[in-house]
């Protein structure tokens, strides 16, 4: 059967019409091996049994993430929410196990004893010689999913399994093939705790610059190679972007004689000292005239208050090469490289590169002037453009610019080609850009009373009295600098709540029930940036439990996403990432419900790294609405484990003081990324919990 084609439209009369036929077998939709096939079939490469030849069998379905348009005719009369007996709950044709019960928090509830689904399998798909469901294993086996047949040793690894689509839902004939492999995998006991955020909430993470130096170029200057009696200059920038004055004690020459080097003005301990307010700067001028051919070394050395050790002495690296004239033709570039600093997004430096002949009796031609990579900000122009020539002593300027686009590091090469004797000069360009910092707040619920909560993304809820805990640690910065503003955007019309810090992290009590919106606002002190845009977290207040509690979890690394559709009386949902009726991970407050913010939903947290829980509430549900529980198939981890269980879990409490839950397993294979599984309905006029249990 093509689930693509399912009809669930169609009438349902009972819920055990409804779960045999919303599968499809194995032998059609995807196979592990040659066991996996029936009548003779064979796993082909594409991972689809087929006929001996190679033909393909018909019936596997391509995988989409549309939903059903109309599911008003799930329910009927047979399907009230505290009878659930007509439902098998270990064996069904979609590869999913059920275990339904009037309420889940009933520790020692049992499975419900049911009469065996009809098998409704077409007759090729039936293999010839298995043997009836009664006699297999041991007691303790559970006999409608073994098949002792099946090897789970023989299945292919991992990376075989990648054919292009294998078809929605899974035989449960396989059953026996996935336990063995599973059984290793539940790694649930081995879960790390939730990252604990107690440490980023304390008022020490507040951020205090003080002085904070800036030296450009921040490692060498390379004065390239002149001629003997010619000199050369570069200009060393010191910066202060902190909040706090800098005090400049030693700007000098590491060592003298300085081998034909000098500093202009000189700094020394016996000195006076130079005091950089914030914001502020001072440019030095170093210059290289030596005496007599060779290579010189020396260094610069600037001493400052600033607070980090690794920036209280700055050593910038000095050197140059003389040339004997006499020699022949010989072209210097200087100073090299040309490091442009710090630059937030949209401003521009420009720096002279000074080209000259450094021979005394011949000419020199450039004859190209080129950027290796071309990375974006990068220019340069001159007067003339190459080929040119630079008769003895003359020299000709080149005017290097970067415009910041705000990226992180920006680096290039400007390739000077000529007909010196030492060959083409490389001029290294560097460049570090500054974009508006991005701002992320996280929250949680201390008390952890309504959600399964964690630090995350969005919103949270909580009972009153809870205190909500906030974190700004993973908003961002170019320079590695923030500053933080927190603030209430909206608060209940009777809350007298006021909000407002500037530490990393925070904490509040609610003092009423409703919605809490805190904004947060962070700026890049050291760039004098502003937020690209505020973050926003949402918190739900509640005097008691919510109404609707639905979560998923799930024992494979790989991610799941958990969205719950809020739909019309008659089964019509939208689909799947609707930004008004979708509460899911990119929807994670939706204002359901009527006026009031005590009837919204949230959503508790994307758990993208594997195994959940992700939950989702609605406070009160809607009378007229339906709700469609649905887990996605979002990402693979891998390939292994193949496949894997997927727990999705409703509980209904209603404030006449009806509660009710249920519980299905589905299992996903690894091959079925994108896929939707339709687990429950809920009508918000009765509280009534209806099983799916399909694979769209």
């Amino acid at each position: 059967m093509n689930q693509r084609h399912f009809l669930l439209a169609s009438v349902l009369t009972t819920a055990l019409s409804l779960t045999a036929s919303a599968g499809c077998s194995f032998d059609s939709t995807g196979c592990l091996s040659d066991e996996d096939c029936r009548s003779g079939r064979v796993c082909n490469i594409e991972g689809v049994c087929a006929a001996p030849d190679g033909e393909a069998n018909s019936g596997s379905n391509a995988g989409n993430n549309e939903l059903p348009n109309n599911l008003n005719n799930v329910t009927s009369s047979n399907q009230s929410p505290n009878n659930f007996n007509n439902f098998n709950n270990s064996t069904s044709n979609n590869q999913t196990s059920n275990n339904l019960a009037p309420n889940n928090t009933d520790p020692n509830a049992q499975p419900n004893s049911t009469t065996p689904l009809p098998d409704m399998r077409p007759p090729d798909m039936d293999p010839p010689d298995m043997p009836g469901v009664p006699d297999q294993g041991p007691p303790d086996m559970d006999p409608p999913d073994m098949q002792p047949d099946m090897d789970p040793l023989d299945m292919p690894p991992a990376p075989d399994m990648t054919p292009p689509d294998m078809g929605p839902d899974m035989e449960p004939d396989m059953e026996p093939d996935m336990e063995p492999d599973m059984e290793p995998l539940d790694m649930q006991p081995d879960m790390p705790p939730a990252p604990d955020m107690t440490p980023d909430m304390q008022p020490d993470m507040q951020v205090v610059l003080g002085p904070q130096i800036r030296v450009t170029p921040a490692s060498e200057i390379d004065f390239g190679i002149l001629v003997t009696g010619q000199s050369s200059s570069a200009s060393l920038l010191v910066e202060n972007f902190g909040d706090a004055p800098l005090t400049l004690s030693e700007v000098d020459l590491s060592s003298r004689p300085s081998q034909g080097f000098d500093i202009q003005p000189v700094i020394s301990p016996a000195g006076p000292v130079s005091i950089l307010q914030p914001g502020a700067s001072q440019v030095f001028t170093v210059s290289f005239q030596p005496a007599v051919a060779g290579r010189y070394q020396n260094s610069v050395t600037v001493t400052s208050d600033d607070a980090d050790a690794a920036d209280t002495v700055i050593t910038v690296d000095l050197t140059g090469q003389v040339f004997d004239p006499t020699q022949g033709r010989c072209l210097s570039a200087s100073p090299n490289p040309l490091d442009f600093g710090l630059l937030q997004a949209g401003d521009s430096r420009t720096y002279q590169l000074t080209l000259g002949n450094c021979s005394s009796q011949r000419n020199v031609t450039v004859t190209d002037l080129s950027l290796d990579s071309g990375m974006e900000g990068f220019s340069f122009t001159t007067t003339q453009a190459p080929p040119f020539v630079l008769s003895v002593g003359q020299s000709q300027v080149v005017d290097v610019t970067y415009t910041s686009s705000g990226a992180p590091m920006s680096e290039d090469t400007l390739n000077i080609s000529s007909d010196s004797q030492f060959g083409p000069i490389d001029v290294d360009l560097s460049a570090e850009g500054g974009a508006c910092p991005e701002a992320v707040a996280k929250g949680e619920s201390l008390a952890d009373t309504v959600l399964s909560d964690q630090p995350h993304e969005g919103a949270t809820a909580a009972l009153l009295g809870d205190t909500i805990s906030l974190s700004a640690s993973d908003s961002t910065s170019s320079s590695g600098q923030l500053t933080y503003s927190w603030s209430l955007a909206q608060k209940p019309a009777n809350s007298a709540l006021l909000l407002s810090s500037t530490l990393s992290s925070l904490s509040f009590n609610p003092d009423v029930t409703g919605r809490y919106r805190v904004e947060l606002s962070v700026s890049d002190p050291v760039l004098g940036l502003a937020g690209c845009s505020s973050s926003f977290f949402d918190v739900l207040v509640l005097s008691g439990a919510p109404e609707l509690l639905v979560n998923t979890s799930w024992n494979a690394s790989h991610d799941i996403d958990l969205h719950l559709l809020r739909g019309d009386a008659m089964g019509n949902y939208p689909a799947l990432g609707d930004a008004t009726n979708d509460l899911f991970y990119d929807h994670p407050y939706a204002m359901w419900g009527g006026m009031t913010e005590v009837d919204d939903a949230v959503f508790g947290g994307d758990i993208t790294t594997g195994f959940g829980p992700e939950s989702v509430i609605v406070a009160q549900l809607e009378p007229g609405v339906t709700y469609l529980a649905v887990a996605q198939f979002a990402r693979r981890d891998g390939f292994n484990p193949p496949r894997f269980d997927v727990d999705v879990n409703v509980s209904v409490n209603l404030a006449g003081g009806m509660s009710t839950g249920a519980t299905l397993t589905h299992r996903f294979f690894v091959n079925q990324v994108g896929r939707a599984y339709l687990a429950f309905q809920i009508d918000g006029s009765t509280g009534a919990i209806t099983p799916i249990d399909m694979t769209n």
